[in-house]
């Protein structure tokens, strides 16, 4: 088939493999963006679009010849939010390293990556992209065996980049299992319930600074609770996550017996939560802003966990302490 405009990257490399004449329906593959779907004259929206080089690697990661995926002017957003953007150096790195990684596993191979799919490897051009490699072969993660006129060549990872990739692969696993045993010990509202189950996805894709915000409703859902069934009254009709722990810090030191160490850590924790909360509204998919990377996503998923747990235990000391000392009246 002839080759057309891609109306993602402007090149001379896209076929149509489908049309729908009545509706000017197109189905496009790029062999830089992927596999796509423009429905009528969609073709537009996508002009102006301020997140073009994150939605065409979203593309990349997500379709394939048998999942086209529809763009449309309400779904572009949604679409780029499904997957991690590598937006750092070292996320670049990273990406290229597993991106090796799991096609070394298909292939038994030395894996092509050409200078000209720059976006695919979320780089604005080739020479960042080149760069990028550059630095990977420096760090002894990967080594090239064959090179391309167009830059790029091909690669296979050295024991330090496969130590690398165990790695990450290695924290996403215990955030994972943070996640299932939160779910499986603890009696949840539907709300808890659903932001733990989007926070679950997130980490399964590989996205951990996607997951950190729902976790945040997580645990902002559980104190307000908490508070309902201590009846702990705030005069907030929106109280956020600082206050409503502010009023569980209290409720927990005035029924402890005087332990010095549990007021150390509540003061500690008061810190955490404060963290906890600019993250999500500076640092998260809430708000515009520039994401945590996945090492800072994984901390704060994990403090929130640990202050979950932590109360859940020191509460249900609390109450047995309470229970025997009125039966012993």
């Amino acid at each position: 088939m002839p080759q057309e405009k891609c109306p993602l990257c402007k090149r001379k490399s896209a076929v149509i493999t489908q049309t729908n004449d009545h509706s000017n329906n197109k189905w496009y593959h790029c062999e830089y963006c992927g596999y796509f779907a423009l429905m009528g004259s969609k073709v537009r929206i996508l002009d102006n679009y301020s997140r073009i080089d994150e939605l065409i690697f979203a593309i990349n990661k997500l379709s394939n010849d048998d999942n086209y995926i529809e763009l449309s002017h309400v779904n572009l957003d949604k679409i780029v939010d499904k997957v991690n953007f590598p937006s750092t150096p070292e996320e670049k790195i990273d990406y290229i390293l597993e991106y090796i990684s799991e096609n070394e596993e298909s292939y038994n191979q030395g894996i092509d990556i050409d200078g000209k799919d720059y976006r695919k490897f979320a780089c604005k051009k080739r020479d960042d992209l080149l760069g990028i490699i550059d630095e990977a072969i420096a760090r002894l993660y990967i080594e090239k065996e064959q090179g391309f006129s167009s830059g790029g060549g091909k690669f296979r990872l050295k024991p330090k980049g496969r130590d690398r990739v165990n790695k990450l692969k290695a924290m996403r696993r215990v955030d994972k299992n943070t996640i299932i045993e939160i779910n499986n010990k603890y009696l949840l509202t539907s709300v808890m319930k659903d932001a733990l189950e989007s926070a679950y996805l997130s980490v399964e894709n590989g996205n951990p600074n996607h997951a950190h915000d729902r976790m945040h409703t997580f645990l902002h859902d559980y104190l307000k609770n908490l508070c309902a069934e201590l009846s702990i009254v705030y005069d907030s009709k929106k109280p956020n996550l600082q206050q409503l722990f502010s009023l569980i810090k209290t409720y927990v030191n005035e029924h402890s017996d005087g332990n010095d160490t549990a007021h150390k850590i509540l003061r500690g924790l008061a810190k955490v939560i404060d963290a906890v909360a600019y993250a999500r509204d500076r640092e998260s998919l809430t708000h515009p802003s520039e994401l945590l990377d996945s090492a800072d996503a994984l901390l704060v998923i994990n403090s929130i966990k640990t202050i979950y747990v932590y109360l859940n235990e020191k509460l249900e000391i609390i109450q047995k302490s309470e229970n025997f000392s009125k039966r012993n009246k």
